[in-house]
């Protein structure tokens, strides 16, 4: 009976995964992204529909002008939980439009705060005190803004904390005939779905996690294997963006100026601190000031004092190399 039974579950979870290719078809219809891409989407629009998470990804469309990142979201519409369409262009009014609301779903989002998209997608931290005149004065009022958000934009994030929170599909110039059209039933398939519960060791993947834990569910390796070839991608842009954090990129300024080039060997010489702020902020990309440089160089063991007026930072030869 047991066999029997386990026989039927098997057959009934590979039904599954064959009745979610319509989904693909359609987002494959609507923009030239790739198959691997569209299973991608499917999985986040079936996340969507859980409520037992506490950590929603961001999932953002990035790509130029006139490759169907438009389309894309008009078909990704059809199938999210509750979605609502940004109509709103401030923090304030943007706030509101996210309260309470499972998918918010943003087109042309390059201007977006990103310190807002961090909050909704962490639930201990999407709730938002502020005030609200009463027109006898003001008093506080709380705003839920945790759940899901599918954006569009040109440009990537500029903040590395809201980059590690996005599942990234880049979209590409690929002539065709694309457009979107209704389809339903999504909702009904995913609530048929188990997802297989998971911890990943891994910080910078924890992410990916509500996906591959849907994908698993499905228990068909197509699914599985958009997801991981996905991964090993991110893990690799994650290693990049460590270089533009802001304690990196001011022992990688330390590192430059006091490597010679010629001599091939590190200089001991005390360097200013006002040079190491300037090729921090041009190596990191970043906008560090003095004081911010001063206190991450204390903080890593290094020593600053002043030389003759001047904020000198003593390099520490053994200490630099030990943490580049």
């Amino acid at each position: 009976m047991n066999q029997v039974n386990d026989n039927e579950n098997s057959t009934n979870v590979h039904n599954l995964s064959n009745k979610l290719w319509p989904y693909v078809e359609a987002l494959l219809g609507a923009s030239g992204i790739t198959e691997d891409q569209a299973r991608i989407c499917v999985l986040y629009t079936l996340v969507t529909h859980r409520e037992d998470l506490g950590f929603n990804p961001i999932l953002a469309i990035i790509g130029n002008t006139g490759t169907g990142k438009s389309d894309l979201l008009s078909e990704i519409e059809y199938l999210v939980r509750e979605p609502k369409i940004a109509s709103a262009t401030s923090y304030a009014t943007m706030r509101d439009e996210m309260d309470n609301c499972p998918t918010y779903i943003i087109d042309e989002a390059d201007k977006v705060d990103e310190e807002l998209l961090i909050a909704r997608s962490q639930k201990t931290k999407a709730k938002l005190t502020h005030k609200v005149g009463t027109g006898q004065g003001w008093e506080d009022r709380e705003s839920d803004v945790f759940g899901a958000t599918i954006l569009a934009r040109r440009t990537p994030f500029r903040d590395a904390a809201t980059r590690n929170r996005a599942i990234v599909i880049h979209t590409r110039d690929k002539p065709g005939h694309y457009q979107s059209k209704p389809i339903s039933g999504l909702e009904r398939i995913a609530k048929m779905i188990q997802p297989h519960p998971l911890q990943l060791s891994r910080r910078d993947l924890d992410v990916w996690q509500p996906l591959l834990e849907m994908a698993m569910g499905l228990e068909d390796s197509k699914w599985t294997t958009a997801v991981t070839n996905a991964m090993q991608t991110e893990s690799l842009i994650f290693r990049v963006g460590q270089d533009y954090e802001p304690e990196n990129a001011v022992i990688k300024a330390l590192d430059n100026l006091t490597w010679s080039k010629e001599a091939k060997q590190r200089s001991d010489k005390p360097v200013e601190l006002a040079i190491v702020t300037s090729k921090a902020n041009e190596i990191g990309d970043v906008k560090l000031i003095k004081k911010q440089v001063e206190e991450i160089l204390i903080a890593k063991g290094f020593k600053v004092s002043y030389t003759h007026g001047d904020k000198m930072v003593r390099p520490d030869t053994q200490l630099l190399e030990s943490l580049l």
